[in-house]
């Protein structure tokens, strides 16, 4: 019988269970014939196995020979993606087949979690970074090299303007309120209401005070707790949209182009930037120093407000306006990221049962064991820290302030690795790493731009300190300072100067420079050092004023000017700028010496200014003018007794009648010339003696009283006293037809004999005399009536001299009613005469009238004239002192003297007596025999050149008294002095031949000062001289 294939292979179902998780390979059941229990049917037929069905996934395998199931290579079974798997399984004997199920039933095991790597990104501020805001409210970190925005948050206000403090606060104002902005979300608090107008720029000071302008330049300081407003000044124009702070003083850039400057001590506003954007909303100074400008359309300027110039940089930052800047702490501040390691999407931790993963361990790099603690702690790391919660949640702050993150360059990134421990609900473990890359924002060696020196004039040698000024804050002349360096590339630094471009000057002459360039600058002025500027290799600086500069204004204010400074770290380098602050100082003039002269010719007096000049002494001067003056300039003269009571502060200087007036010269001295054009006296001061000259080229006219009051009584006494306070005698004297007859007065009027008129024939004598000394006086002015002199009459005058010369003669015509007037004084008299000692009146043919005084005008010895000027000194570089008065005396008699305090005494040729008081006196006897007594005080006694005479020093007192002939013998050497001068130590006498021509025995002096009261000198004449030379007792030479 042939065997036929009629009998197909015969399969059976099965069940099977494994566990999940069973490795690749593990056998899950095997197929084979029923009927034979082999791999052959019962043809004999060799079966053929394969999976038709429920093998999607690739689980399992079937040996194709023997029906063998199993787990495929690197596959698993998983509870929890299937737990059951049912295959279909095919048997053929390559003509017949059949078919069977196997159920494969998974177990479910517990699955320990899968911790997954963790990667996160984090950049470092950039140098030069800004906090900025924007007109939607946002609050983010510009980088102004870029123009990149990194947004914090939004605030839910739209300021217009922020700042930030030192201590990290930032503040943010709208038009009218105060706000505290969170730096790290952006959400703002509210402080409190401005109430001081719409508000629009913000800045603080590096001591923590927050100040603000508004609309229309109103500047205030802000209470950072209320937000309260106290005024503190105002700009010129209304702000545009920002302050800046530094050097003590706001700038403001302003609606009108400009940036203006508020110095906070002094309320002057200064104009330092003009032509600039209305739209430059925002300032702000980075912590590298550098001055970021905006416009609302984001393009960027670079600000120099030394050199005055505003630099487009090409850089737009896009978004919406900015409205504010404030600088960023970069060296100090942090930046934050957050993240979840364990939220169970793909790619993060997650437990294969389903259950929720928990941290149960953190810590920094990668531990040989599984850290187990941790959690919810700060984990320091390399340059940042890491905070990670049970939960997976984390945050990790980059520390800008670290080493580790400064040192990295533009685009270097640093991994910062921490190791982590997760756990199931069923106590299973598992680590990853979370790695957060650092990424370098780019660093160099960076300066402090705000760095500066302040030094002072104040401290220089024969300077003044004070307190005034714009800017007053020391006297030192030496400012030192360290230098804040971050982010080198290495510990050895080199640093350099380069010279400023400010042009300085000192006394008019230009500063040079030298080892621009080196670490040391050296500024010279013709040849002497003026100003040395250094600094070593970490960052301390040095700057020395040794002497004074020249400042522009005309009081004590600020020479500013930059050095830039440049630093090197071996790979970079970064310049800055060192503003070094020059402070003035200013001379300052005391009340002078008062001066009191007689008032001859020749007369002179020497006196101190009370001057000290201050540090800008080249090319000083002294201003002198009058103070008191009519309307057409003619000096007026205070009239005092001898008493000092006030007579008259409405009298004229006078020189022959002429009226005085004072003219400056070119080097500042004041003449007083008369109306004819003669020379009288001279006052002249030097800012370098720091005294004053009182020069008498002719004699001043002595002082003049006019008196219109008398009280005449009828009689024919002929002597009258011309009122009380008079100086003044009228003696009057008649003749008729050429014989001595009587004066008859009454009711004040004046005539001849018997009868009340002054007839044809009649000649009526005034004569004048001194009161006190009874000698014949000179008279400037006589004015009189006439009574009954009708117009057909006619008075006749003739006025004499005191050596009865004629000086004047003239008629005065009659008028109808008979009452007229006459005036005899300088306009009526000959030319070239203005006084008059007597006067005789009489009467043409048939002729009869009387006469009255109304007024007489003398000059009187028993006055004297004081006038009072101003007196102003100025520096070599235009400051001026207060202005001070200096009262000078003209005294007609030959004894001046002192007043309570130091005065300078100044006689003439004559013969004079000067006396000193309490004070420090100096006294100028000139030429003529003169005695000279000092008083109490340190007095000193001088002689001129030209001065001659015996003179007397009455109270001599060495070791305070000084004579000084520095003048008298100013060509003279000291080893020379010998035949120019000698003291005779038997009399206390010295004896001066001005010409050199003095003997062994002092014959041919021209000059013989006596000291009384000296206490005797017992050594030899030429050691005498020698010790009061050495003792400071005499002085010879102008050193």
């Amino acid at each position: 019988v042939n065997n036929l294939n009629d009998n197909a292979p015969a399969i059976a179902d099965a069940v099977v269970s494994l566990d999940e998780n069973v490795a690749a390979g593990t056998a899950v059941t095997n197929v084979d014939d029923s009927f034979t229990d082999s791999d052959l049917d019962r043809d004999g037929d060799t079966i053929s196995y394969s999976i038709t069905d429920g093998n999607g996934d690739g689980i399992f395998a079937i040996d194709a020979a023997t029906g063998a199931i199993s787990i495929a290579t690197g596959k698993s079974l998983d509870y929890e993606t299937a737990s059951q798997h049912v295959l279909t399984v095919t048997a053929s004997d390559g003509s017949l087949s059949d078919t069977a199920q196997v159920t494969v039933n998974v177990n479910n095991l517990n699955a320990a979690p899968i911790a997954i790597d963790d990667i996160n990104t984090v950049v470092e501020l950039p140098a030069n970074a800004l906090y900025y805001s924007d007109n939607s409210g946002n609050i983010g970190i510009l980088d102004p090299t870029t123009g990149t925005r990194t947004l914090i948050g939004n605030a839910g206000q739209t300021f217009t303007d922020i700042a930030l403090d030192s201590s990290g606060n930032l503040f943010g104002a709208t038009f009218g309120s105060l706000y505290s902005i969170d730096p790290t979300t952006g959400s703002a608090t509210l402080i409190g209401s401005i109430g001081a107008g719409p508000i629009n720029a913000l800045v603080t000071s590096p001591d923590g005070r927050l100040f603000a302008a508004n609309t229309s330049g109103g500047v205030y300081e802000l209470s950072t707790a209320t937000g309260t407003a106290t005024s503190v000044g105002s700009f010129d124009h209304g702000s545009s949209g920002d302050l800046l702070f530094t050097d003590n003083s706001l700038y403001l850039s302003t609606s009108n182009g400009t940036i203006e400057k508020l110095d906070l001590a002094s309320g002057t506003v200064t104009t330092v930037m003009t032509g600039l954007p209305s739209t430059l909303y925002n300032l702000a100074q980075t912590d590298v120093g550098t001055i970021y400008g905006s416009t609302s359309d984001g393009n960027l300027y670079l600000i120099d407000l030394v050199a005055g110039t505003a630099t487009v940089t090409g850089v737009v930052s896009a978004g919406a306006e900015m409205w504010g800047f404030a600088a960023a702490p970069v060296d100090s501040s942090q930046v934050t990221i957050s993240g979840d390691v364990t939220p169970g999407t793909p790619g993060q931790d997650y437990d294969p049962d389903g259950t929720a993963v928990t941290v149960i361990g953190v810590a920094a790099g990668t531990p040989a064991t599984a850290p187990n603690s941790g959690v919810a702690s700060v984990i320091n790391g390399t340059y940042g820290t890491l905070t990670l919660d049970a939960g997976g949640s984390y945050t990790y702050t980059l520390d800008n302030t670290r080493a580790a993150v400064q040192d990295l360059d533009t685009g270097e990134v640093a991994d910062e690795v921490f190791t982590y421990t997760i756990t199931d609900a069923d106590g299973a473990t598992d680590t990853a790493t979370l790695t957060i890359k650092v990424s370098g924002a780019g660093e160099v060696a960076l300066l402090i731009a705000s760095a500066s020196a302040n030094v002072s004039e104040e401290g220089l040698s024969g300077a003044n300190a004070d307190s005034a000024g714009t800017t007053d804050t020391t006297n030192n002349t030496s400012a030192s300072g360290t230098l804040n360096i971050s982010n080198a590339n290495s510990d050895i630094l080199s640093f350099s100067l380069t010279a400023p471009a400010t042009a300085l000057s000192s006394g008019g002459q230009p500063v040079q420079w030298s080892g621009s360039g080196t670490s040391q600058l050296t500024g010279t002025v013709n040849g002497v050092t003026a100003l040395l500027i250094s600094i070593d290799n970490v960052g301390n600086y040095n700057v020395d004023l040794l002497a004074p500069l020249d400042h522009a204004g005309s009081g004590e204010d600020l020479k500013s000017f930059g050095v830039t400074i440049t630093v090197n770290d071996g790979s970079s380098t970064s310049s800055s700028i060192l503003t070094v602050n020059i402070e003035d100082d200013s001379p300052l003039l005391a009340t002078p010496m008062q001066a009191v002269l007689l008032d001859g010719i020749g007369a002179s007096a020497i006196g101190d200014l009370h001057l000290s000049l201050g540090a800008d002494q080249s090319g000083s001067s002294i201003q002198l003018s009058g103070l008191s003056v009519d309307g057409s300039g003619n000096i007026l003269a205070t009239t005092l007794s001898k008493a000092g009571v006030v007579i008259s502060t409405s009298s004229y200087l006078t020189y022959q009648g002429a009226k005085l007036h004072y003219v400056t010269e070119l080097d500042g001295s004041l003449k007083a010339v008369s109306s004819e054009g003669v020379d009288v006296f001279k006052v002249t001061a030097s800012p370098v003696s720091g005294q004053y000259q009182i020069t008498n080229y002719v004699s001043l006219d002595s002082s003049s009283s006019t008196f219109n009051s008398f009280k005449l009584s009828g009689g024919n006494s002929g002597v009258y006293d011309l009122g009380t306070g008079s100086n003044f005698t009228l003696l009057a004297t008649a003749t008729a037809n050429g014989t001595a007859d009587t004066v008859n007065t009454s009711n004040n009027s004046f005539g001849v004999g018997d009868g009340q008129a002054i007839d044809t024939g009649d000649v009526l004598t005034f004569t004048f005399s001194d009161k006190t000394t009874g000698a014949v006086t000179n008279m400037s002015a006589i004015a009189l009536t006439t009574d009954k002199l009708d117009s057909n009459e006619q008075l006749t005058w003739t006025a004499y001299d005191s050596a009865n010369q004629i000086v004047g003669s003239g008629t005065l015509n009659g008028v109808n009613g008979g009452k007229t007037s006459l005036t005899i004084d300088a306009s009526k008299l000959n030319v070239g005469e203005y006084e008059f000692s007597s006067v005789n009146f009489g009467a043409a043919s048939g002729t009869s009238y009387k006469l009255a005084i109304t007024s007489i005008t003398g000059q009187t010895a028993t006055y004297d004239q004081q006038i009072s000027l101003n007196v102003t000194a100025q520096d070599g570089d235009s400051d001026s002192s207060a202005s001070q008065p200096l009262l000078i005396t003209f005294d007609s008699d030959n004894s001046v003297q002192a007043g309570a305090s130091g005065t300078a005494l100044g006689g003439d040729s004559g013969n004079n007596n000067l006396i000193g008081g309490e004070g420090d006196d100096i006294l100028l006897g000139a030429s003529g025999n003169d005695t000279l007594t000092g008083g109490a005080g340190a007095d000193t006694f001088v002689w001129r050149a030209g001065d001659t005479g015996n003179d007397v020093v009455k109270d001599f007192n060495k070791g305070e008294d000084v004579i000084d002939l520095s003048d008298l013998l100013s060509d003279v050497a000291e080893d020379n002095l010998v035949s120019f001068l000698r003291v005779d130590t038997a009399t206390s006498t010295l004896q001066i031949n001005t010409s050199g021509l003095l003997d062994g025995s002092g014959g041919n002096a021209d000059i013989t000062i006596k000291l009384e009261n000296a206490g005797g000198f017992a050594l030899s004449a030429s050691d005498t001289i020698n010790t009061l030379i050495a003792g400071g007792d005499l002085k010879v030479s102008h050193d």
